[in-house]
This record gives structure tokens, C-alpha cells and sequence, in this order.
């Protein structure tokens, strides 16, 4: 048992890697049949109606105070826009950029829970295996890093959803962190539908949203696993570890996402590819030193 509780952290931090390391293909996926703010809305919501129904089933206790209530609403807000600024950004700079940009959210959690969590301070080695790890990102998708006259927008929006969701993590582990997982995610992901749902009315055609095997298929595997689980395990873990660590999962992710591309897409991966996935996974090494 003793065995179990010490090593079941790993366990859901691997899960969480492979899990988010997939839903890149998913996203990809569903955009090509889907507009990007009513294909993320409709995934929040799905999500947000399932965590609703666990925490009716289950009985979960809402009876927090009216602080916890507006902080967890404002994780919500947090949850929408960064979401709505990747599904947005990914428009105008490449599936590459997006994953280096998106990297950066670890060296953002570092920085503000060094000044927001006493235990959290930066070290040495922290500093330097984030580093390696984000350079290693950079040296996997060097070749599909592409620049035009419109991808600042695209870079700002990432860095900004990078930005805010690092600052949300770090809030909800000095703030929220006692509430269940089930009630946080479900506050988040239903405000969060809201958000993007009006979005996607405003901005985008309903009919762009084609009803298909591939379209379907993909909003239900973001919801259910993407959404659901991931977020409700993500909060578990948080729990447990140190916010800085669990970021980590962020400059893993696309060492999933370029294995399953390779095996399932029929994707190349190069020397190079190899190099820097050798490289994240040293970094990380160090930096959970």
C-alpha cells in the first residue's frame, strides 16, 4: 500500500503527459471539419455537464465560502480566455510555434510561484532543467517553426494564454487547492464553455461545424479525456506536488504528441527530433531534482 501512495503521483503525472500529449492530434483533428471557438465551446460544455451530473451522483458538497466561490469563477474566466487565445493563435503561426510558445507556460508557473508560494523558490537546478527541457522543444519542431507579416498575432496570443494559465495554476495551488477537483473543474469548465460558446456564435458560421465521425469523435475524446479526467487528475496531483513540477508536464507533451504522430500519422522523426527529445527529458530530470 506504502508502495502504491508513493508512486501513484508518477503514475498520474505520466498518465497526464500522454493524455494532454494526445489531445494535440485531437485539436488538429477536429479543426478541419470545425470552426475553433464552437469546437472548444462544445467541448467545455459537454465537459462541464458531466462534472455536473459526478457531482450530483456522487453528492459532492458545494458549501464553500463566497471567496472560494469567485476565485474558483475566476480560474474559470482564466481556463476560457487561455483556451480561446490557443484554439485563436493557432490560426496564424504553425502546430510547431504553438507547442515552443506553449512550452513557456513552465517558465511562467517558476516565476510567479517563486514570488506567490514560500516553498516554491527558484533554484539553480530547477532553472537550469526547465531551460534544457524548453530548449529541447525548440530543437523538436525547428523545422516547423514558420514566421509571416501576421504571426505576431498568433505569438501573442500564445504567450498569453501561457502567461494567464501559468498565473491561474499558481492561484489555484496557493488558494483553491482543498477544493474537490470534481467542483473546481466543473465551476471552470462550465464558465469556460459560456465564454468560448458566445464567442463561436458571434464570430463563426454554425454551419462550418460539420457533423462527422472525425469532428464528433474528436470533441467527445477532448471532453471526456482531455477535459473530464485530465483536469480533475491534474487538480489530485496538484495537491501533492509542487506546481513547478507538475508544469513539467507541459515540455512533455509534445514528445507524446511527435510519437504519436509518427506512429499513427506516418510522421518522419529525424536525428534531430531525437536529440531534443533527449534533451526534455533530461531537463526534466534535473529539474526534478
Amino acid at each position: 500500500m506504502n508502495f502504491r501512495k508513493k508512486h501513484l503521483p508518477a503514475f498520474v503525472f505520466g498518465l497526464l503527459c500522454l493524455i494532454w500529449g494526445s489531445t494535440w492530434m485531437a485539436i488538429k483533428l477536429g479543426l478541419e471539419e470545425s470552426p475553433p471557438f464552437l469546437s472548444a465551446g462544445i467541448r467545455f460544455a459537454i465537459a462541464g455537464l458531466v462534472l455536473a451530473a459526478l457531482v450530483k451522483v456522487r453528492r459532492v458538497s458545494l458549501s464553500y465560502s463566497a471567496r472560494v466561490w469567485y476565485l474558483m469563477g475566476l480560474t474559470g474566466v482564466i481556463i476560457g480566455l487561455g483556451y480561446g487565445a490557443i484554439y485563436w493563435g493557432e490560426q496564424y503561426i504553425s502546430s510547431g510555434l504553438s507547442a515552443v510558445l506553449f512550452a513557456t507556460l513552465t517558465l511562467f508557473v517558476a516565476l510567479f510561484s517563486h514570488f506567490a508560494i514560500t516553498d516554491e523558490r527558484l533554484r539553480l537546478l530547477k532553472v537550469a532543467g526547465i531551460l534544457i527541457g524548453f530548449v529541447g522543444v525548440v530543437l523538436i519542431f525547428a523545422d516547423r517553426i514558420s514566421l509571416d507579416s501576421s504571426s505576431w498575432l498568433g505569438c501573442a496570443a500564445l504567450l498569453f494564454s501561457s502567461a494567464i494559465m501559468a498565473a491561474g495554476s499558481v492561484l489555484i495551488k496557493k488558494e483553491l487547492i482543498q477544493v474537490n477537483p470534481i467542483v473546481l473543474t466543473g465551476v471552470q469548465m462550465n464558465l469556460a464553455a459560456m465564454m468560448l460558446l458566445i464567442c463561436g456564435l458571434l464570430l463563426e458560421r454554425v454551419d462550418d461545424f460539420l457533423i462527422t465521425m472525425m469532428s464528433v469523435g474528436a470533441v467527445l475524446y477532448l471532453s471526456l479525456f482531455g477535459t473530464v479526467f485530465a483536469f480533475v487528475m491534474y487538480y489530485w496531483l496538484l495537491r501533492r506536488v509542487q506546481v513547478t513540477r507538475v508544469s513539467l508536464i507541459v515540455l512533455i507533451t509534445p514528445l507524446v504528441a511527435v510519437f504519436l504522430g509518427w506512429l499513427l500519422l506516418g510522421e518522419i522523426v529525424n536525428f534531430r527530433m531525437i536529440v531534443g527529445s533527449g534533451l526534455v527529458l533530461g531537463g526534466v530530470g534535473v529539474a526534478l531534482r
